[in-house]
């Protein structure tokens, strides 16, 4: 009996132990930041609390990132509670200038090798899987900030069907810092297919090419909201610090659905729907000899301002068989080249071996010729940098304002009416040549501040003595119409120089 007693009081105590060591154990995924915790690997927690002034760092080259239930919230001041992983990944340093030198944190970075699993954010990256270089079952939210979806910087994949909703600032949509999905690095091809991407974020890009890297966008549906800008933001446009669009062009809005970097950068999009609410839909910035291509795409600005695609850099920006719906401009132009036609078989056929598309026989055969509609509330071309603008096929422009407004630029107008483009201006007027209105930025703090004033000049117009107007001059506007019935004025209304 003794023995039996003793043996039953040892199993308690055992059994008592174990409860407690459980106990400790459930408490051990509890944490408390109240200054700065410094983790070694990557840790899980049921609940975390940060206090104001709380801090979570890594080892030296190495960044943490917070996921609650497998969405990446940023590690600000709160209490959370869920299945907490504190991701530890290898630094992705990112230089755009001497000052700007990025962190790169994402759910995907893809090289030549595959997943590189050492910089991956893994528990937000979905139930994804990779498996003869087609990457699937990619599901990534973000409610924080700076934080890449995809990031492909080698190789050549295609992402079938993947779902990105991110929600907070990105930082520099000059270098990709916070972008949905990015391709980056000359032999770098990215094929995204199905997609279904949204933002909501001042320069929270959804899909951004840069660095001679090759995009393919197909059947998806991408859209970008405006965010709310930092208390301290000063409007300007210096590369990089550029958070929301120069008021000089006329426009509002903190986000650009799409961007496109780098010198002989490409970037198409075919079959798919790519919205802003303000700002600009398929921009190009900071390169030379880009290439952005939409095919039986629509385009839209879905708030009350904002433009189509932007020219520059000796761009082409070609659209066949699209459909615009813009605010304020169809496109920009400072120093491209921008084409409006229709997607017959011919045409994608040839972009198809041109760009490096990899379109199927089915995939041709599947895109139906269709004309270039475009929806304008004000214009459809605006210049202000020299550039060329071509209307082929039958392409349909109807504007509210000027069908083409020149701001001082040289520029060459190429319009073919010979298979049924028409040009259509509510107010009655086809080109409308007027000097340029843009003040230029004011420098403050080192920064080129959008605090320019546009002062009209008082002095009476004074006729150039040694200017032949019926001559072909270097800084003309030409323009040509051919095969098409015109309804509407042309005026002339800079003083030149």
């Amino acid at each position: 009996m003794i023995r039996g007693r003793r043996y039953i009081k040892t199993l308690t105590a055992i059994f008592a132990a174990a409860m407690l060591l459980m106990f400790l154990a459930g408490c051990g995924k509890s944490r408390d930041v109240a200054t700065s915790w410094n983790i070694t690997e990557t840790t899980n927690l049921d609940k975390l609390t940060v206090e104001l002034g709380g801090v979570i760092t890594g080892p030296e080259g190495k960044s943490v990132t917070m996921t609650v239930d497998g969405v990446e919230t940023g590690i600000v001041p709160g209490t959370y509670e869920g299945s907490i992983v504190l991701t530890l990944t290898d630094s992705n340093i990112v230089k755009f200038s001497d000052t700007l030198i990025h962190p790169f944190r994402q759910a995907l970075y893809l090289d030549e090798t595959g997943v590189v699993a050492a910089k991956s954010v893994l528990p937000a990256a979905g139930a994804y899987a990779l498996s003869n270089n087609v990457l699937t079952g990619v599901n990534i939210t973000s409610k924080g900030e700076n934080f890449n979806g995809i990031f492909a910087a080698g190789g050549a994949y295609t992402v079938k069907d993947a779902v990105i909703d991110f929600t907070g600032n990105g930082a520099n949509d000059f270098a990709g810092y916070g972008a949905a999905i990015m391709s980056t690095g000359e032999g770098t091809t990215l094929v995204v297919d199905g997609a279904k991407v949204k933002t909501q974020g001042a320069v929270r890009t959804a899909a951004l090419a840069d660095k001679s890297s090759n995009l393919i966008v197909k059947n998806s549906d991408l859209q970008a909201m405006n965010g709310v800008l930092p208390a301290d933001y000063v409007s300007n446009v210096s590369p990089g610090d550029m958070k929301d669009v120069p008021w000089m062009l006329g426009l509002s809005g903190n986000c650009r659905a799409t961007n496109l970097l780098g010198n002989n950068t490409t970037a198409t999009y075919i079959n798919s729907s790519i919205a802003a609410e303000g700002w600009g839909v398929l921009s190009i910035d900071n390169g030379q000899n880009t290439k952005l291509t939409a095919i039986n795409s629509k385009i839209s600005i879905t708030g009350v301002s904002g433009y189509g695609t932007y020219a520059i850099g000796n761009s082409t920006n070609a659209f066949y068989g699209c459909e615009f719906k813009v605010a304020d401009y169809a496109a920009i132009n400072r120093g491209g080249n921008v084409i409006f036609a229709a997607s017959t078989p011919e045409t994608v056929a040839q972009l198809n071996t041109e760009l490096k598309l990899g379109l199927t026989d089915s995939e041709l055969s599947s895109i139906a010729q269709t004309k270039t509609t475009i929806n304008s509330d004000r214009f459809a071309v605006m210049w202000h940098g020299q550039g060329n603008v071509k209307v082929m096929d039958d392409t349909i422009i109807n504007t509210k304002k000027a069908v083409f407004l020149d701001k001082g630029q040289t520029a060459d107008i190429s319009v073919d009416g010979s298979k049924g483009a028409q040009l259509n201006s509510e107010s009655g007027v086809i080109i409308q040549i007027i000097d340029d209105d843009d003040p230029g930025p004011v420098t403050v703090d080192g920064k080129m501040a959008n605090k320019g004033v546009y002062k009209e000049t008082t002095e009476p117009a004074v006729k150039a003595k040694d200017f032949n107007v019926a001559a072909v001059n270097s800084s003309d506007v030409t323009a040509t119409f051919s095969n098409i019935t015109l309804k509407g004025d042309f005026y002339n209304a800079t003083r030149g120089g």
